[in-house]
């Protein structure tokens, strides 16, 4: 039989096309769905989790008080996503050929522009900051930085959370220096999560350039931090013998936590160093939460509580306190 000199036949052009990888390729993405590769990384952080994400962070109080942002995304499990999603994101750019492959992940999910910057701030990826600092989607957090839009100030707060609160402090002077050279305050939302979080390079960065945040003391020793505690205490002497009007002073909170959370370094500490004292919730909580140890050291420096100290105790089983208690009543008021 003679071939015909004719055009091949639909099946054989259709299986030519999708043979050819870059063709085919290009063909697929116009589908909708998520690349194989990616996966991981939505399964990770969903979509929902990345708004939730975006609606804390970067609700603002007039107090600046928003450490208290990291606070609830850890109540509500976001962080570990966080967590989560950069370890999967980590693999995933390590397999890629070049940095600028990245774009597969938007490319899938727009949105997902918004998660690799949360990446790079909370992994200190500055390469890839400035990689995603080039705005494709009108309404991502690169766009409104590019336009000096009115929220770009509270976009680059939170890049600047972000790294704070993971300790990544290059990151910090980076997008500083970078991004916003007229960014002269840095506020304190930034400086209060690295003080929950214990980096105290990142705290002392924050403090050499001016920045404060009211009862710092209180949160370093609320949540065990005796080596920013210390840094914390010197330089609030400091600003207080210079009359500076640095706002990091120290209230009787600092002892009533640190001796409920069992820090005991972190109560020594204010009884030596600290004239605050503390209140009966020092004592009443230590016994609750079953810190003999604290316990003891408060009686020897003639801090008491209430009967709810020996209640407090006696409910959760603490036997030891309840016995070292009873054996120093005048401690404890009715």
């Amino acid at each position: 039989m003679c071939r015909s000199d004719g055009p091949p036949p639909p099946h054989l052009i259709m299986a030519a096309i999708f043979c050819d990888r870059d063709i085919a390729a290009l063909v697929f993405s116009f589908q909708d769905g998520v690349y194989e590769d990616v996966r991981p990384l939505v399964l990770a952080l969903s979509v929902e989790s990345l708004f939730y994400i975006l609606n804390i962070t970067t609700v603002r109080y007039v107090t600046r008080q928003d450490w208290r942002n990291l606070e609830r995304l850890k109540k509500l499990g976001l962080w570990a996503r966080i967590l989560q999603f950069n370890a999967a994101c980590a693999r995933w750019i390590a397999s890629l050929p070049t940095l600028s492959d990245v774009s597969r992940l938007p490319a899938c999910l727009p949105r997902m522009d918004d998660a690799l910057l949360i990446h790079a701030a909370t992994t200190g990826n500055i390469a890839l900051l400035d990689h995603c600092l080039q705005p494709r989607r009108p309404d991502s957090l690169a766009a409104l930085i590019a336009l000096g839009a009115a929220s770009c100030h509270d976009t680059l707060v939170l890049l600047v959370d972000l790294a704070a609160w993971t300790g990544h402090v290059t990151f910090v002077d980076h997008v500083v220096v970078a991004y916003r050279p007229q960014f002269h305050v840095l506020f304190p939302s930034s400086l209060g999560g690295a003080i929950v979080q214990g980096h105290l390079t990142t705290v002392q960065y924050f403090v050499a350039h001016g920045c404060f945040t009211g009862r710092a003391i209180d949160l370093a020793a609320a949540h065990g931090h005796l080596a920013l505690l210390s840094f914390l205490h010197d330089h609030d002497a400091a600003a207080t013998a210079a009359l500076d009007a640095w706002d990091s002073y120290c209230t009787t909170i600092a002892l009533d936590e640190a001796a409920g959370n069992g820090h005991l370094a972190c109560v020594q500490f204010l009884l030596t160093h600290r004239r605050e004292g503390c209140t009966a919730y020092a004592m009443d909580n230590a016994s609750t939460n079953g810190h003999l140890d604290v316990v003891v050291c408060l009686i020897d420096h003639g801090k008491g509580g209430t009967f709810s100290a020996l209640a407090g105790a006696a409910a959760n089983g603490h036997n030891a306190i309840v016995a070292y208690l009873k054996r120093n009543p005048r401690f404890i008021q009715s």
